[in-house]
């Protein structure tokens, strides 16, 4: 059965900010200047917004955030949109100044409606998230391409996934891709990461692989988790790329590093099982304890099977009957078909083959083992007991 890729969607970018001009002289006079009318206002109000991120950044003065705002404040009703943003911004982080969510919409609209694009960008998040305001998707639409139009790939990557996945508006995987892809051409990671898994999955587009596995060597080279993750299953199972059990393993290394409980799942199933990495059987027990010890389903399952049969451990069947059912508990189908094998043959349990049949049973619609078992088994169960296994509730058993 083909893996299920995991799609990793992350529809609110947080909320960033700062934009900075080149340094100035820390100089708080204002002389007369000659020129006059809107060249000079803006003159003024430039040199008031950077005494602002002087103060703001405390590099060459010390750090005063009401100082900072105060000088935003200044440029801001001057006009400057750079410094309308920052004190929305101020208002929305509550930095310096108590937050205020009306207030800071009310600055950003106005940096936004004079084109600044990471205010067009926070209204789009905001507009999207509800965050003080009502949410509105339309609104959100509509901020979000004005930025993307301008270049910038987080208001292209949020605009893309809404397309994609239709989560408030109507959808259209086609636009949606033709905006992941600017951002993902934009060198955001997680735009490439995506991307790579609408072309793994076929959302919207044939399926193809080698494309797929292009977008995700381009995000995994910028240390993204996911990316490595899926470049490294490409590798292992030859999809979209030639078999490569070694680059295999160091990309999923790379994000097993980073506590991806997947990545340490996958890695530590590798190692135990694969007769080609019978030297890494230690490493294989280490990052499956430390992905069951998070709860990952897989890594319990196979940390269960170990303690079973002793590979890797010292063998503990009860051990590996608790593993096991941890895993059986969390939907894990393979577990569930182990469970069954236990119960079926009264390893680490009390024999009772007909939940051992009602296991097998859930479990076979995913599992050609379980399937298999359940056929084999039904041979050497009466009518009765069959009917009696049919009725058993699993998913009550587990709860």
């Amino acid at each position: 059965m083909r893996r299920k890729l995991f799609f990793f969607i992350c529809l609110f970018c947080s909320i960033t900010a700062s934009v900075s001009f080149a340094e100035t002289k820390i100089n708080e006079s204002f002389p007369e200047i000659e020129r006059s009318g809107e060249e000079a206002k803006r003159e003024t109000a430039i040199k008031l917004y950077n005494l602002g991120v002087e103060y703001a950044k405390g590099s060459r003065v010390e750090k005063d955030r009401k100082k900072a705002n105060s000088y935003f404040r200044q440029a801001a009703e001057i006009g400057l949109p750079e410094a309308q943003y920052n004190l929305g911004r101020a208002y929305f982080d509550g930095d310096g100044l108590e937050v205020d969510r009306k207030a800071a919409i009310e600055w950003y609209k106005k940096a936004a409606e004079q084109g600044f694009a990471q205010a067009q960008y926070n209204l789009g998040v905001i507009y999207q998230n509800g965050l003080g305001i009502k949410q509105d998707f339309d609104s959100a639409v509509q901020w979000y391409e004005r930025a993307a139009n301008q270049g910038f790939v987080l208001a292209q990557y949020n605009l893309g996934m809404l397309y994609i996945t239709g989560a408030g508006v109507g959808k259209n995987p086609k636009r949606g891709i033709l905006w992941l892809r600017k951002a993902a051409e934009g060198g955001y990671g997680q735009a490439q990461h995506n991307l790579g898994t609408v072309y793994y999955e076929g959302i919207g587009v044939r399926k193809n692989y080698p494309e797929a596995v292009q977008w995700f060597a381009k995000a995994a080279k910028q240390e993204l988790g996911m990316a490595q993750y899926n470049l490294g299953m490409a590798y292992y199972h030859g999809e979209g790329v030639k078999k490569n059990p070694q680059k295999a393993v160091s990309w999923l290394k790379k994000a097993a590093k980073q506590n991806l409980l997947i990545a340490q799942a996958s890695l530590g199933y590798i190692y135990v099982t694969d007769r080609n990495f019978k030297n890494n059987l230690a490493e294989g027990i280490f990052w499956t304890k430390k992905a069951s010890a998070y709860g990952n389903a897989r890594a319990q399952a196979t940390l269960g099977i170990a303690y079973l049969i002793g590979k890797g451990v010292e063998k503990n069947i009860p051990e590996g009957v608790s593993w096991i059912k941890k895993a059986a508990r969390q939907g894990n189908y393979p577990a569930q078909s182990m469970l069954a094998s236990c119960y079926e043959n009264g390893i680490g349990v009390k024999q009772n083959k007909v939940l051992a049949y009602a296991l097998y049973l859930h479990s076979s619609p995913y599992t050609e083992v379980a399937m298999e078992e359940r056929q084999n088994l039904e041979k050497k169960l009466s009518k009765d007991e069959i009917v009696k296994a049919r009725s058993i509730n699993i998913e009550k058993l587990f709860e």
